[in-house]
């Protein structure tokens, strides 16, 4: 056991000894409270003994550039703040490379330091991020409902200084989805605050170095919660991770020619417009473009393209695309695709998406229904005191008839949005228009087909209305339904009655009450513009001035044609669920690395180590075998064999009673022990 002991000693001191290189301050000599005069003063005394005409050995080519090296960072300021507070030091790889490089004897002059010259220069990072403080961070910040990524850098930091320009590719790429700032260390109180804390010391330090990146999300409210970036400093991989891990924004995929005539023009359904942009380099969906994936998930399916001249003339031909970067919407069939050249930016970007995220004739959905006014329980687009509005629809199967005669409405809203003509069979259904009394829109009556039979109730329905079917022929059919919202002034109960239940029938006739009432006009003529305009005109004319039959009642429901699936559900669930386990498993392993960098805590992990490995050694020597209990008992003699197996058995239970009442204090005093001893040591 003495040996053991004597092992752990030499190990120990062998470790310490490897660990002890040594602060700035100790290769000084100095104390942390030191003066600027007597850094220089304790500077040139170790140089006075260190003439420069002198060849020098390895060993003292090394002190040399040690005492350098403490020198050139205690004598500025900046440095030496970013060493005190935060135990900075970018230069110490520097450092060590410089004593690898001077392997034989060499003069003291010969020794050359020109990255501590760069470091030193003084400039301040110029950069067009906010600027925070300690003053300015609750408001600007904690208070935000926007997500914040912040940049904690040194103006004498030169990985700081290189990432600059990078900085500034992430401020533009995030521009509309997450606001940037920036922390000069200078700001020490909320650099403090905003710095990691040592496991076993709680000392502030950056784990991954400057500059460090810090983000915000708007659910937090304290410094607990906020999320640190470990990863590579290059702009791509940051802006990714704030795309995916705290924005949980969906990923745009690349396609080629075939897969995206497959994937994205046919396969997500007619009632989505399709979103491709052009890339000449084959870089990541920007973060803003993800984010309106998100967004516009029930409007609009996104994908990229990489640009490359062979298919060149394949893409002007079919799309017209000129060239990358470029953004391409395909909507209604047989429409041009809309294409805009040139780079953009977020709010381009957003205002080009709410310009062209529907068809050029609108199709009928869930989420379209109140925006178009065809809805009985809404109003108007014209307003609440409009009585009268109406909806054109055209509904059908999906087939060429139905893209004909899409084509056809698409031309008479057209013609009515322009108002040039000026027949008097058109001017009634461009007035209304212009008012925002008459929308059209068309409706998939395959998806939709509850809506669609209740509004084509005939025989012939089936024909527009419903699955395909092979036997019968698909024909649209275009509808007019008439909204009518009456006035009724409401009337005070009695206060005897205004306590008694209601029965089933008040209240069905006070739930009609809040649908308009609604008359259908089918129209049977052609496809022609004129004359479907003329037909418009002289339903309005007539829902206008006379008075027509109706109905009030509640319609089917649309359904909503994208619905979430399980998976989306759930996958930020998952994902949440992953990054915990992923963060606890990396706490550990910065607990172990804390262990490890910590020199005064090496000889109490090596005594522990070693304690139970000789507990477990001499355990397994001296535990006897079954062969030699026998020859022991047999040894005993009869008279102590019967004494042994008359000594009663303590009872478990009583035995776990008795470590419990006299072993629990004891017990933790003695973990205590080793720590303490550390400490006063």
């Amino acid at each position: 056991m003495q040996q053991s002991v004597m092992w752990v000693g030499v190990l120990a001191l062998a470790v310490l000894t490897d660990f002890a290189v040594g602060s700035p301050y100790d290769q000084l000599g100095l104390q942390m409270n030191a003066t600027e005069a007597d850094i220089l003063t304790a500077y040139e005394q170790h140089f006075s003994t260190w003439p420069a005409d002198t060849l020098y050995n390895q060993s003292e080519i090394k002190r040399i550039i040690q005492i350098e090296h403490a020198y050139q960072l205690l004598s500025n300021n900046l440095t030496r703040r970013d060493y005190d507070y935060f135990n900075i030091d970018d230069l110490e790889e520097d450092v060590l490379q410089a004593i690898q490089k001077y392997e034989g004897e060499a003069q003291r002059d010969d020794i050359q330091f020109p990255l501590w010259e760069s470091r030193i220069s003084g400039d301040k990072i110029v950069a067009t991020a906010e600027s925070l403080t300690y003053s300015n961070f609750g408001d600007l910040v904690m208070m935000s409902s926007q997500p914040w990524l912040i940049q904690i850098y040194s103006d004498v930091n030169p990985n700081s200084k290189r990432f600059a320009s990078i900085w500034d590719k992430i401020e533009e790429s995030l521009e509309g989805v997450v606001r940037v700032g920036r922390l000069e260390l200078g700001e020490l109180p909320l650099a403090l605050i905003l710095a990691e804390r040592n496991w076993l010391n709680g000392y502030p330090f950056f784990r991954n170095g400057l500059p460090a990146i810090v983000a915000v999300m708007p659910s937090c409210q304290k410094l607990e919660c906020l999320n640190r970036y470990y990863g590579e400093k290059t702009a791509d991989a940051i802006t990714d991770w704030v795309g995916t891990r705290l924005l949980k924004l969906p990923r745009i995929m690349y396609y080629s020619v075939k897969t995206l005539m497959a994937d994205i023009i046919q396969k997500p359904g007619p009632h989505k417009v399709k979103v491709i942009a052009f890339s000449y380099s084959g870089e990541r969906a920007a973060p803003y473009m993800r984010q309106a994936a998100k967004v516009y998930r029930e409007y609009a399916v996104f994908a990229m393209v990489l640009w490359r001249e062979s298919e060149g003339d394949f893409w002007r031909k079919e799309i017209g695309v000129e060239t990358a970067p470029a953004l391409v919407f395909i909507k209604d069939p047989d429409l041009k695709p809309v294409v805009h050249h040139g780079k953009l930016n977020s709010s381009k970007f957003l205002e080009l998406m709410e310009m062209h995220k529907t068809y050029e004739l609108p199709q009928l959905r869930s989420i379209t229904a109140r925006s178009l006014g065809c809805d009985a329980s809404s109003y108007s687009l014209a307003g609440n005191e409009t009585r009268i509005w109406y909806c054109v629809i055209v509904a059908g199967k999906q087939s060429s008839k139905l893209d004909q005669m899409r084509s056809a409405l698409r031309g008479v809203q057209e013609q009515l949005k322009l108002g040039e003509d000026r027949e008097s069979t058109s001017k009634i259904a461009i007035k209304a228009y212009q008012e925002n009394r008459l929308r059209l829109a068309w409706l998939d009556g395959e998806i939709q087909k509850n809506f669609c039979y209740f509004y084509l109730n005939s025989e012939s329905m089936f024909e527009a209305c419903g699955p395909q079917n092979y036997e019968i022929e698909n024909r649209p059919r275009v509808f007019l339904i008439r909204y009518l919202r009456e006035v009724t002034e409401e009337k005070g109960e009695d206060e005897h009655k205004k306590w008694l239940p209601k029965t089933t029938w008040q209240r069905q006739s006070e739930e009609e009450m809040k649908f308009a009432r609604q008359l259908v006009t089918k129209y049977n003529g052609s496809s022609e513009v004129a004359e479907i305009i003329s037909w418009i005109s002289n339903m309005v004319y007539q829902g206008d001035t006379e008075e027509l039959p109706s109905f009030r009642g509640k319609a089917p429901e649309l359904i909503a044609e994208e619905s979430v699936p399980f998976a989306a559900k759930t996958q930020d669930f998952v994902s949440d669920k992953k990054e915990k386990l992923f963060e606890k498993g990396r706490n550990f392993v910065y607990l172990v690395q804390d262990f490890r960098e910590d020199p005064k805590f090496i000889p109490l992990l090596l005594f522990i180590a070693l304690f139970y490995t000789t507990t477990w050694v001499l355990s397994t020597r001296y535990k006897a075998s079954p062969a030699t209990a026998s020859s022991e008992v047999a040894e005993v003699g009869v008279d102590k064999k019967d004494e042994l197996q008359a000594t009663p058995q303590r009872n478990p239970t009583e035995m776990s009673n008795f470590e419990k009442s006299v072993g629990m204090s004891d017990g933790l005093r003695r973990r205590n022990e080793p720590a303490q001893r550390s400490t006063v040591k």
